[in-house]
């Protein structure tokens, strides 16, 4: 004698049930969960059951055919979608398997469930059942579909998505070849309200494949940035503790590297703007990372640049603009080193460069100018330079380079720039 199969499948649309899956209720955390393997207990009952010959269902009950039983509520799009197929698959095996639709929303009553099938031109023709938070109990799950194969012998095999209630796993079960179904897995302790991944919220924190994040200044972490290959062909980008403005340079290393005295800011509120820059506060630094598929690096870059727009508000290209400069010229001999190692001694007890090229020596002091300079020497002789203790003070700077025969003459002149702009929707932290 051929057996005969009942599945119970439990449907849900997507929609998070409450976190405490109904065992709130009388008696209900008394009720052991069951899982596949498991054979239903004769504890187990369905009561109030419509469109059966009888309105209880006990565990003898599900022996002799295939039973699924299928969690559903008038809220799951999905759940009501499938009722044809269901139909058709309990006519087409219907010595063989029996479909049971189990309801466990509190908002679906007789009288609702009614108003709604009219409504809707829903048929409903198959066992179903209303308020089972009991039978629930034993198969605890946060979505629909959800639905629960046991087969002849009252033992459970599957526990899947309605996906697989298809006439060729039922053909296939029916006949004897019993194979594996995908099991549903349902994250019982998923908080939606909760950010996805943070204390493995729906799943470890190393799952995701984007991420980029920036947080106020943390202590104890130092201060520093960098680049590491990550597992999953990821690249990592971070900054601990860094300004604004080093973001920036990260953001667009092709363009900032420019003295500080080459970059203008073009805004509305330029001198506000200038003060978040400038300041090297704590209060004013932040960590930054970003994590992306390890692409391209002009792709990562621009991943930077919108993530700086994002933040701040801010955005940065290259321009001409006629500015205020110092040509430094070479009409004469230029003083000769006479030392004879290199030495580049900035921020110490005494400030110098020794046996360096002329070239290197006006770059480097071209940072500290706050006014452009500009190399017309033509020449790039190995030069030492005696600099000033001050090396903010623009007038002792000039001095020094007057000591070794150069001259420095203030002109306007159109040069490169790196020009810093306020996008039109500002970050939330540039206005702070």
């Amino acid at each position: 004698m051929r057996g005969i199969y009942i599945i119970f499948c439990v449907l849900f649309s997507g929609t998070l049930a409450s976190p405490a899956f109904g065992q709130e209720a009388k008696g209900l955390n008394k009720i052991k969960p069951l899982k596949i393997g498991d054979t239903i207990p004769d504890s187990f009952k369905i009561l109030n059951v419509s469109n059966f010959k009888t309105e209880t269902i006990t565990a003898p009950d599900l022996k002799g055919k295939w039973t699924i039983l299928d969690f559903w509520n008038t809220t799951c799009g999905s759940c009501i979608a499938s009722f044809p197929k269901l139909h058709q698959l309990q006519s087409d095996f219907h010595d063989k398997i029996q479909v049971i639709l189990l309801n466990t929303h509190k908002g679906d009553t007789e009288p609702s469930l009614a108003r709604f099938l009219k409504k809707t031109e829903t048929k409903l023709s198959l066992p179903y059942a209303l308020g089972q938070e009991e039978v629930k109990s034993y198969f605890p799950h946060r979505f629909i579909p959800h639905c629960v194969w046991i087969d002849p012998t009252g033992k459970i095999v599957a526990i899947t998505t309605s996906e697989q209630v298809n006439e060729d796993n039922l053909q296939m079960l029916t006949s004897g070849f019993i194979s594996s179904l995908p099991t549903k897995r349902d994250d019982l302790f998923f908080d939606v309200n909760m950010p996805l991944l943070v204390h493995d919220n729906g799943g470890a924190d190393s799952l995701f494949a984007f991420r980029s994040l920036l947080t106020p200044y943390l202590d104890g972490i130092g201060t520093t940035v960098g680049r590491r290959n990550m597992a999953g062909n990821r690249k990592r980008i971070f900054a601990l503790n860094q300004s604004m403005y080093r973001l920036l340079q990260m953001a667009y290393p092709s363009i900032l590297p420019k003295p500080r005295n080459r970059v203008i800011i073009e805004s509305v509120d330029s001198l506000d703007v200038e003060a978040k820059l400038e300041d090297r506060s704590l209060k004013n630094s932040f960590c930054y990372e970003l994590i992306v598929p390890n692409t391209m690096p002009e792709r990562i870059e621009n991943y930077l640049m919108e993530d700086m727009a994002r933040f701040f508000g801010l955005r940065v290209n290259e321009a001409k603009r006629m500015m205020p400069c110092y040509r430094i010229v070479a009409d004469g001999s230029v003083k000769p080193s006479t030392s004879d190692i290199p030495i580049v001694q900035i921020g110490e007890h005494k400030n110098l460069m020794k046996r360096v090229p002329l070239s290197f020596a006006l770059a480097k002091l071209d940072h500290f100018f706050k006014t452009p300079i500009i190399n017309e020497t033509g020449k790039d002789p190995l030069v030492d330079l005696e600099l000033p203790e001050d090396m903010n003070d623009e007038k002792a700077l000039i001095s020094s380079l007057k000591n070794i025969g150069l001259g420095v003459m203030l002109d306007t002149m159109e040069i490169d720039v790196a020009v810093i702009y306020t996008t039109k929707k500002g970050g939330e932290h540039a206005s702070n």
